[in-house]
């Protein structure tokens, strides 16, 4: 497994909306920057995360644009949908890019991610593992897992 992105996140504007069967929504705005030896560049106005919450699921999907240069020099862009679930060890990463240098990670079976918060503020690390990920999904609600695990058995 090695690291491809390291994103540093600024936090901007929350919006919160909670009913009345402990049901929330968190709203995060953020900006920022990534650095690393394949691709340096800036999160692109417009990212959000997006936190769910309720009884049986709690988790995030957050989506953003980065502009910068690829470890070659080109200019590109890299579109992130990161999500995973509260608690669990890694994010599961889709990608887009329009890097040649980085076509590699348009393949999200391959990547990983991972939350980390250090210093006073939360990093974004991405990582591409050699082998295809076989997992249980953790990322999808508890019933969307229980459906998914259904479907596959259905199919063989």
């Amino acid at each position: 497994m090695k690291e491809i992105l390291t994103i540093l996140i600024i936090i901007g504007q929350t919006f919160m909306v909670k009913n009345n069967n402990g049901q929330s929504i968190n709203f995060i705005n953020f900006s920022g920057n990534a650095e690393s030896e394949y691709f340096t560049g800036n999160v692109m106005p417009g990212g959000v995360d997006t936190q769910k919450m309720n009884a049986e699921y709690s988790g995030l999907s957050a989506r953003y644009v980065l502009k910068g240069k690829d470890k070659s020099g080109q200019d590109c862009s890299i579109f992130i949908e990161n999500n995973g679930k509260f608690g669990a060890e890694y994010t599961r990463p889709v990608i887009v890019t329009d890097s040649k240098e980085l076509d590699f990670l348009n393949d999200p079976t391959h990547l990983k991610g991972k939350l980390d918060f250090a210093d006073g503020g939360l990093k974004i690390r991405i990582f591409y593992c050699d082998e295809p990920i076989v997992e249980e999904d953790t990322t999808a609600p508890a019933d969307t897992d229980k459906k998914v695990k259904k479907d596959k058995k259905n199919k063989k």
